[in-house]
Formats: structure tokens, sequence, C-alpha cells
């Protein structure tokens, strides 16, 4: 799912910040939230995407001076929408 929104809500970028992605994976299937650490023994989104090996993570500087973590598909990979 995460690749799903990777591919439709990337920014002009091309990358997806992961919050947002966290977001609307709750609103349109929660279930895939739940349990995170038993299901794939992570217990964030960020974790799981270092995981995979299938994504780039980056940490990048908000203009409040936060960060946040934004993702892409790796250039190595293609996803398919289905």
């Amino acid at each position: 799912m995460l690749g799903e929104v990777a591919m439709q809500s990337a920014r002009a970028d091309g990358w997806t910040v992961l919050s947002t992605a966290g977001q609307l994976i709750k609103q349109t299937a929660p279930s895939e939230l739940q349990d995170l650490h038993v299901r794939f023994g992570h217990s964030n989104l960020k974790g799981l995407l270092l995981a995979t090996g299938v994504f780039d993570v980056h940490d990048e500087p908000t203009p409040a001076g936060g960060k946040r973590t934004i993702y892409r598909i790796n250039e190595h990979y293609e996803l398919r929408n289905q």
C-alpha cells in the first residue's frame, strides 16, 4: 500500500511525505496499520520502509525548523497499479 500511495501522492520532485501517506492509509485501510509490529516486526512505517529496501527514505528540514520523513520508490524497483 505504501507503494501505491507513493505513486499516487508524490510531490513534483517524486517524493511522498510519510506522515501524509500514513494518514491516507489510516483513512482508507486502517487495518493495514493495526498491529504493525506484530505483522511486520516494525513499530512504525519508517522502519518498515527502511527494512524493505524498495524505498529511498530521507529526512528533510521543514520551514519551521523541524524535520519530516519523505520517501519514494527506489529506481531499481517498479511497482505497478493494480
